[in-house]
């Protein structure tokens, strides 16, 4: 598992010791390397924003003052049921997209979520891409269980997120090896090997995963480029609602919507599975908010919320979200605490 230093995972109690060389050094340079980029990655998805005609004047990016990172904030004061960022269809990437890109032609009987995958390889790999500015505000590391080590998923002996994890695996090597002998190597002019290898795959694929949201993770599926960079919270300010637009209403608009007042300067988070419990939210998106577990119970064991967050991880700073910890501490702490408990987990 890699650190989970994703700069919206971050709080002020991890976050203000990160990079401080006057302070006890608790992170990893690497650690401190990824809040930079993800900072970096911030900034591009905004530029791209403003010339993408998406609206953007209710947000800005502040600094926060405990951290020093880059968040997306209110502009101004925010009723509730208020639009704060609208993103038009024509800046989605979903299937005119994936139609309209270089492989479009060979991808058409694929399923929606996999055409998507196949064009952020596609346009990750072309130079000049219209999507460049998106591709580079992707992760290049994620931090879903699917991309834990073998060792660390030993933490989940015996859980059924682990079972979920190893299907995941499973059918991700399959569906590869299909499209390798049925799409890729028949047409290597436009699917190269070094841009359509299976460690790229994996990652587009678990990328697209990451990053679809209710109500556009089914019927249509597309991402959604600035409104996807928004964090994880369970007690979100913000949501996404889909509505209609243009003439005769037949476009599509995907607005984020305040579900309670937001206040000027207030940072925007959204809750990224309503109906999920923390363990699928983990496997899905590679986060979970540990300030307001939403777990499995087993008795009076909160499975997943014991296990995976540690219970409070005082050695960590408290953080409210599994962040940037040190992973050996946490699994040190959580294998302790499950010999200590016996919790079952799943």
């Amino acid at each position: 598992m890699q650190l989970l230093c994703q700069q919206q995972a971050l709080l002020p109690s991890a976050r203000r010791q990160l990079c401080n060389p006057g302070k006890r050094q608790r992170f990893s340079h690497a650690c401190c390397r990824a809040v930079q980029a993800a900072d970096a990655q911030l900034t591009q998805i905004l530029s791209w924003a403003t010339t993408n005609s998406v609206q953007t004047d209710k947000v800005t990016v502040a600094q926060d003052l405990a951290t020093d990172a880059s968040v997306i904030v209110a502009a101004k004061d925010i009723a509730a049921g208020d639009a704060i960022i609208s993103v038009p269809d024509s800046s989605w990437l979903g299937a005119a997209a994936a139609q309209q890109s270089s492989i479009g032609r060979y991808i058409a009987s694929l399923e929606p979520w996999l055409q998507l995958a196949l064009v952020l390889l596609a346009e990750r790999a072309a130079p000049g891409s219209r999507l460049r500015s998106y591709i580079s505000s992707l992760p290049s590391q994620l931090d879903s269980p699917v991309f834990w080590s073998e060792k660390e998923l030993q933490l989940l002996q015996g859980t059924q997120l682990l079972e979920s994890v190893m299907g995941y695996k499973q059918f991700f090597s399959e569906q590869y090896q299909q499209l390798d002998e049925q799409l890729f190597s028949p047409n290597r002019s436009a699917f190269p090997a070094d841009a359509f290898n299976y460690s790229s795959f994996v990652w587009a694929v678990a990328t697209v995963r990451s990053k679809l949201h209710a109500p556009l993770d089914s019927d249509p599926v597309a991402l959604v480029p600035l409104a996807d960079w928004l964090p994880h919270r369970r007690s979100a300010n913000s949501t996404w609602r889909l509505k209609s637009a243009g003439l005769f209403g037949k476009g599509k608009v995907l607005t984020v919507e305040a579900t309670k007042a937001v206040r000027k300067g207030e940072a925007l988070s959204m809750d990224y599975g309503p109906e999920k419990l923390d363990n699928a939210v983990l496997l899905d998106h590679g986060i979970m908010d540990a300030s307001n577990p939403k777990v499995a119970r087993h008795g009076d064991n909160r499975a997943m919320g014991f296990v995976i967050m540690g219970l409070p991880l005082k050695g960590c700073g408290n953080p409210q979200v599994i962040a940037a910890c040190d992973l050996q501490r946490i699994v040190r702490r959580t294998q302790q605490l499950m010999d200590k408990r016996s919790i079952n987990v799943g």
